[in-house]
């Protein structure tokens, strides 16, 4: 995954924090958030204008260049920290190579003012780095601090880099290349030049103490956001040099002279880092902590916690904890069953529109986005599975039959193969396609590597599903009977809740991606699937397929082997696995070979 810049941010200062305390001020500390990755300040006690003056060094990828960064600043308390305020910014706002004094307002939950922070940005590309290294490098081989090499002193910098040292005659050459004046001495303008435009063949030997600290770094980096390109070595020595900058020194110097080191582990989760591993969490299943889920946006890279009602949060502790046997799990389906069948009458009855606005304030909708004014709906569910605004959700190339599209408002996790869903995400025993799909021979149209696309609908989502593809509808069958909850603390529990619940199964025929089968599911609460498409019917990308009446439900989209190459951003977090915040019609994959 290409690398675009090396991020260096410095939480400076709060200033005019309100008091979240009876008695002083506030003990505030900021969590900075960007992508996948969290980082905290200490805390200062008792202090309405903090000083933090937190450095945060990290990689930014190609596709992070648009994300956003937030900024959450908190009371620290024993029990429970109190919410200040928050701000954010995009990083696509900001030019590379400047260093940039940003203040930015925070609000708190009602969007009123809640005091500013202070803080610096700088982006900086490989260019830019690669010059910084390479003067740096001369300033240490400057041994006479005349501002020229002699051809002594360019022996020395290969000495330092860790490299054996060159035979006096072809010093003497690369002296004299190097040399560009030919006026006998090397200056600094003409030493970085050259190494700039040979870097591969002359950085720190593997045997080297910086060399092999950028290799733990990019072995952690392609762990955590997938392969790296081979001349992206340059990257980690530059990230490594960074996270030693004792501001005002000479960092290579530092890395190359002295044993410098970095911080260990354990200093960093105390001083830097809270975790990069955010999302969803098994291990807190059925703890004290309860169930949780964290998803990424796709654009902006901002994670967030979803909101689950605490009812919810506690029945998930309890019925999809990794002890659960299978009465207890008999006994949660029932009640479950009797849950959704109540919500059916609760939301279908006209008193239920007291409780619109609101849910409408609890999940911050949206309302401009919808067809018809909140008057026109006779009942909650009416108002639940609203249709949009043609113009809400436009259909990515909606000409171009080849590209496929996303077809749920949704959290959406992606796989290349039935095995990689079920190692990363889907845990029920005896979960088969053959199962999920009711057909023994349809399933086997999947069989060696189908794709496997998962968009699940939260109660907030725009509950219409759209097809993905164009095709003709060539049969809708219907399936199960249960509604257990399908978000990733269940589909990652031993219950079986993608082949148990109700569903309706609806196979496509597209000429460009083959035999596309959508897999409607049911869930907790969802009173009913109605199809908005019969068998016979010729359908294009973004046509609606159905509707969910109140509750969570999931659309699975299974792709023959060999038919989609999804958008790699998709099969990234998938891989994580984190969920990724999608709209109908964004880019979902591009068919093969058609």
């Amino acid at each position: 995954m290409p690398i675009a810049a090396l991020l260096e941010l410095t939480v400076v200062q709060g200033t005019h924090l309100p008091s979240k305390d009876i008695i002083g001020q506030s003990d505030p500390f900021c969590v900075v958030s960007y992508g996948r990755k969290i980082f905290k300040t200490r805390k200062i006690e008792n202090n309405a204008n903090p000083r933090w003056d937190e450095r945060l060094v990290t990689l930014v990828g190609q596709h992070q260049t648009t994300y956003d960064i937030t900024f959450g600043v908190y009371d620290h308390d024993v029990d429970n920290n109190d919410f200040i305020g928050n701000a954010s910014l995009s990083l696509s706002a900001y030019s590379a190579n400047q260093l940039h004094d940003i203040i930015l307002d925070l609000k708190d939950p009602k969007g009123n003012k809640a005091g500013e922070i202070i803080i610096t940005l700088q982006l900086s590309t490989k260019e830019v780095l690669e010059t910084r290294f390479w003067s740096q490098l001369f300033e240490v081989i400057d041994v006479d601090g005349s501002g020229n090499l002699c051809i002594e002193e360019l022996q020395l910098a290969f000495q330092i880099l860790g490299h054996a040292a060159l035979p006096h005659k072809d010093l003497e050459n690369l002296f004299k290349t190097m040399d560009i004046d030919r006026n006998g001495k090397i200056d600094a303008k003409e030493f970085v030049a050259w190494t700039s435009s040979r870097h591969l063949r002359i950085l720190p030997s593997m045997e080297h103490e910086l060399a092999r600290r950028a290799e733990l770094l990019r072995m952690q980096y392609q762990q955590e956001e997938g392969s790296v390109e081979q001349d992206d070595q340059f990257w980690f020595v530059a990230f490594d040099l960074a996270r030693n900058d004792k501001r005002g020194e000479n960092s290579v110097a530092q890395a190359l002279l002295a044993d410098s080191g970095w911080a260990t582990e354990a200093e960093a989760a105390q001083n830097n880092a809270i975790t990069h591993k955010i999302w969803y969490d098994d291990r807190k299943v059925g703890g004290k902590e309860g169930a949780y889920i964290v998803v990424q946006e796709r654009y902006s890279g901002v994670t967030k916690q979803e909101k689950i009602p605490n009812f919810l949060k506690t029945g998930m502790s309890v019925m999809y904890g990794n002890d659960m046997s299978a009465k207890a799990a008999e006994y949660a389906a029932g009640v479950l069953r009797k849950m959704t069948e109540g919500a059916v009458k609760k939301y279908n009855s006209p008193s239920s529109l007291k409780d619109v606005p609101a849910f409408i304030a609890y999940h911050e909708l949206n309302m401009e986005e919808a067809e018809l004014p909140l008057s026109a709906y006779k009942n909650f569910n009416e108002f639940f599975y609203r249709k949009l605004k043609p113009t809400a959700r436009p259909i990515a190339e909606p000409t171009n039959p080849r590209i496929a599209v996303i077809p749920a408002d949704s959290r959406c996790t992606v796989f290349p193969s039935f095995e990689e869903s079920t190692r990363l995400w889907i845990k029920g025993e005896k979960f088969t396609l053959t199962g999920l799909l009711g057909d023994p021979e349809l399933a086997k149209k999947y069989v060696g590597g189908c794709t496997i696309v998962i968009t699940r609908l939260a109660p907030q989502d725009y509950h219409r599903c759209h097809f993905a593809t164009g095709g003709v509808v060539r049969s809708i069958n219907e399936y199960g009977r249960e509604y257990f909850t399908v978000n990733p603390v269940a589909v990652r529990s031993p219950i079986n809740v993608y082949v148990a619940n109700k569903r309706n199964i609806l196979v496509q025929e597209s000429h460009e991606f083959g035999t596309v089968a959508y897999c409607v599911i049911g869930a907790t609460m969802v009173g009913s699937i109605g199809m908005s498409v019969a068998v016979g019917q010729t359908v294009k990308k973004g046509d609606e397929i159905n509707y969910f009446a109140f509750g969570g439900s999931t659309l699975i989209t299974i792709f023959e082997p060999n038919k989609i190459q999804v958008e790699e951003d998709l099969l990234r977090n998938s891989q994580v696995p984190i969920e990724t915040l999608v709209k109908v019609g964004q880019p979902l994959g591009r068919s093969i070979g058609a």
